[in-house]
């Protein structure tokens, strides 16, 4: 088995930089990193005591209740720019000095919890909604124009009627697409505390950040949103990305891609090896028009480099490279290939999977 294993997985890695010659190169590890999943979910069944996990037996395909049969699931693929309008922006009043927080890995995720003393909350239309916490997954959840970034951080937050708003932020190292903060209060009181590798908690582990000497500071990442929070998210009606995929949540993802180092990433990535749900249909929900987002509108988050980088190209551009087409075209030829043959593999073995072979990759 572990023999077979290696060989379909090495063929896998073979045809897949074929597959994805046509991707930009700035984003030709998110295509590999897909194709991979792919077969990694179907090869590895592993599931812990809470039942569910993103692979195998247990994963996103067989969630229970709501996140199958819901409607207005999330996270969802941003394309083009998505902002409902008319919008009440966001008031912030997050802390800037919290200290003893619990930093827990649930298995799933790592999580902060921040306690129940701080005053920190959001206003939307009048409505007050108390941070509760904040957490990320590796890779972010949310897409900007069907790409993933590094992470993605959620904050939690919910109203005194138990309605429920998150504000997402997605992060990359990758300046091509992401904005990089010069900000040392969000260095110093945000990444340096989230991310300091002597402390990140292993799964089942607990510490406490954030001290007198160096507090934790999310006032420090309201700083990157900059002064109109009216269009700097894009709002919809989505749900909990995890079990049980919980509907009504009021999402607000930030239209930016922020940056953060690789030796601020590394340590929370090593603990977080994948905890990303797929991105889920638009299912008519209301104040979304489908039409409004078109790949051939650009969005209005991307500058100029991060256009190039994702490969938007406006009907306007000439010059364009027919050997481009070819490659695509034969890419995309070989590629379905070697899908379908791998495909045609883990169905005959389809009854034997739960005999896998062992994985560094520990299931949530």
């Amino acid at each position: 088995m572990l023999v077979r294993d290696s060989s379909l997985i090495a063929l896998l890695l073979i045809l897949s930089p074929i597959f994805c010659a046509h991707v930009a190169s700035a984003y030709q590890e998110n295509c590999l990193a897909d194709v991979i999943r792919a077969v990694d979910a179907r090869l590895h069944k592993r599931a812990d005591a809470s039942g569910w996990s993103y692979n195998g037996a247990t994963g996103p395909a067989d969630w229970p209740g709501t996140c199958q049969t819901g409607t207005q699931q999330s996270p969802i693929n941003i394309v083009g720019e998505s902002i409902l309008s008319p919008q009440a922006p966001l008031e912030f009043h997050w802390s800037s000095t919290l200290s003893s927080v619990n930093y827990t890995n649930n298995g799933h995720t790592v999580v902060a919890t921040v306690p129940k003393d701080d005053s920190s909350y959001v206003l939307k239309n009048n409505i007050k909604y108390k941070l509760l916490q904040f957490h990320f997954h590796n890779p972010s959840e949310h897409r900007f124009e069907d790409f993933a970034t590094a992470l993605e951080a959620h904050f939690v937050h919910a109203s005194d009627a138990g309605e429920l708003l998150v504000v997402g932020v997605l992060l990359d190292p990758n300046p091509k697409i992401a904005v990089q903060s010069t900000s040392p209060e969000f260095k110093k009181g945000f990444l340096d505390v989230v991310s300091d590798e002597y402390k990140i908690p292993k799964k089942g582990g607990s510490v406490l950040i954030g001290t007198a000497e160096c507090p934790l500071s999310l006032n420090s990442v309201v700083g990157l949103f900059g002064g109109d929070l009216e269009s700097e998210f894009h709002v919809y009606n989505g749900s909990l990305t995890t079990p049980p995929c919980t509907e009504g949540v009021r999402w607000h993802v930030y239209k930016n891609v922020v940056g953060i180092p690789t030796d601020k990433l590394y340590p929370i990535q090593k603990v977080l090896p994948f905890s990303s749900r797929e991105t889920q249909p638009w299912g008519g929900r209301l104040g979304i028009s489908e039409a409004g987002f078109s790949n051939s509108t650009a969005s209005s988050h991307l500058s100029a480099s991060s256009a190039d980088a994702m490969n938007v190209v406006s009907s306007s551009e000439a010059g364009f490279n027919m050997a481009t087409v070819v490659i695509s075209t034969v890419g995309a030829f070989v590629g379905g290939v070697a899908v379908a043959v791998i495909g045609a593999v883990l169905w005959k073995r389809k009854g034997h999977a739960h005999e896998s072979v062992k994985t560094e990759v520990v299931a949530p």
